[in-house]
């Protein structure tokens, strides 16, 4: 049964350190547990199964690191995982179908094409100073 937890322990690390090269990077939380479940399990492989287990337990961690380091990292082993579906509808529209640019709405943008009901009113700017205090 000891060897069973030793086992877990190692697996439960590799798992955590994947997760942590792979989904979490930079955050060190799977980095952390992985270090837990490692080092938890040389302790048990050392103080229930003896030394040669325990230096056995170490080179499999190291092995099994470096091997699932390698593997995650390489390019090709997620592209399997990955979704090569192309999804054609959407709730948005293409940029094609969009409205015209705000531009084209301005009131004086269709008064230079020739409408002329949307000719701009010639305003007078207002003054402070009236014709009576000249």
């Amino acid at each position: 049964m000891d060897m069973f937890y030793v086992v877990l322990l190692v697996l439960f690390g590799v798992l955590f350190l994947v997760a942590e090269l792979v989904f979490l990077p930079g955050v060190s939380v799977g980095a952390v547990l992985s270090l837990v479940c490692y080092g938890s399990a040389i302790y048990l492989a050392f103080r229930n199964l003896g030394p040669l287990a325990g230096v056995a337990a170490i080179l499999a961690i190291g092995l099994l690191s470096l091997v699932a380091t390698v593997v995650s990292l390489r390019a090709k082993t997620w592209q399997r995982f990955s979704l090569k579906q192309e999804i054609r509808s959407s709730s948005m529209p293409r940029p094609e179908e969009a409205a015209p640019p705000f531009r084209a709405c301005r009131p004086w943008a269709r008064w230079k094409s020739g409408a002329a009901s949307m000719k701009p009113s010639r305003r007078v700017p207002m003054s402070t100073r009236t014709e009576k205090w000249k």
